[in-house]
């Protein structure tokens, strides 16, 4: 019988509300190799089984002891990091790629060619298969587990209400709103500079204004932060999330949504609500990206009044748009799988049967 874990490598928390989940829905360990990952997941995941191994030994520990990990790093990421201790165990681990969300990003730099090497995938459903499909050149094996998140969001779901109770974030009268910006990567997609203060500053006390920053920008802006929270920790309709790793009980409680080109919208799809996006590159929208026809684009000169712009396209937001946000998630997300487990060790058995050289 094979011996699987997912494996969080290095600093990238952003990965922990996706592999932290499969971690305990299929009830393998995960294996960290960072004191703030391990923190956050013991904070966030209440039946999780974790491993902290040190990042000067972790490849030779999990090659000794493991045959398939779960991982969102391409393949050769993982060669990079297991060359030695493949080598000298003669042995070759499996590795079954999970993405860290579903967005649009990725129009310059093409991400998904990254994984060329890889064979077998975790995925959402079959928007992301046909993606696959299309770029990969070799086959490959694929098992669909649908909205994993969602799912265990909801066998937990009084575990999550009491955080947010202890958060202060708690439905109320007021119209919550969520702003959930991406970070700043090389495609210029972080919509923070523009509308941080905005929102901030034009908080008006019959709104609730949650932002919950990505964790690359937080990593990245700690000196900028820092003050900003300090500034505005006397607000008390206003919650500045750092370090929150599960996001469907923030979206829970969203009755609308604020993004750029973040994969948190797509997951926000599930509850149908308005959407409303501020694209920093104010792009025309050329085929190959979707979660923006599924809202309203914010004009920038509604940046000096922006609750009152929210005000008058609420109602207009959620009918016009309430067909296509649906059919966007249904080709995003399959329904969750309850034999996940099972197809996975399936998926992974054919693949070794029909490539039975590959252990060593």
């Amino acid at each position: 019988m094979l011996r699987y874990a997912a494996l969080l490598y290095g600093h990238h928390s952003h990965s922990l509300d996706h592999l932290g989940v499969l971690s305990c829905l299929l009830r393998i360990p995960l294996i960290v190799t960072e004191p703030e990952v391990e923190r956050l997941a013991k904070r966030y995941y209440p039946d999780i089984e974790l491993q902290l191994l040190s990042s000067l030994t972790a490849n030779r520990d999990i090659v000794s002891k493991y045959d398939a990990v779960l991982t969102t790093l391409p393949r050769p990421l993982i060669d990079e990091i297991f060359f030695l201790p493949q080598h000298q165990q003669n042995k070759r681990l499996i590795t079954i790629w999970c993405p860290h969300g579903s967005s649009d990003k990725g129009q310059k730099s093409g991400s998904m060619q990254a994984l060329e090497k890889d064979h077998l995938f975790l995925l959402y459903g079959e928007r992301m298969l046909k993606t696959l499909k299309a770029l990969h050149p070799t086959t490959f094996y694929s098992i669909i587990a649908g909205n994993y998140r969602y799912h265990y969001w909801q066998q937990h779901r009084d575990f999550y209400d009491k955080l947010m109770e202890k958060m202060g974030i708690n439905k109320t009268k007021k119209r919550m709103l969520l702003y959930a910006p991406t970070w700043q990567d090389f495609e210029n997609n972080c919509s923070f500079d523009a509308l941080f203060f905005p929102l901030v500053d034009q908080l008006p006390s019959h709104y609730n204004l949650i932002i919950k920053l990505h964790p690359n920008f937080v990593r990245k802006n700690q000196e900028k932060l820092q003050p900003l929270v300090r500034q505005y920790a006397d607000k008390e309709n206003l919650r500045i999330v750092l370090d929150f790793s599960p996001i469907y009980p923030l979206l829970a409680n969203a009755d609308l949504y604020v993004g750029d080109m973040s994969s948190i919208g797509f997951d926000y799809l599930h509850f149908n609500r308005p959407m409303f996006f501020f694209d920093c590159q104010h792009r025309k929208w050329p085929e190959g990206l979707f979660l923006h026809r599924c809202g309203m684009m914010i004009p920038d000169n509604a940046l000096v009044d922006l609750y009152n712009f929210f005000d008058l396209r609420f109602l207009e937001n959620d009918v016009k748009y309430h067909d296509l946000r649906r059919e966007l998630y249904t080709e995003t997300f399959a329904p969750f799988s309850p034999c996940l487990k099972k197809e996975v060790e399936k998926k992974v058995a054919d693949y070794l049967e029909d490539n039975l050289n590959l252990l060593t």
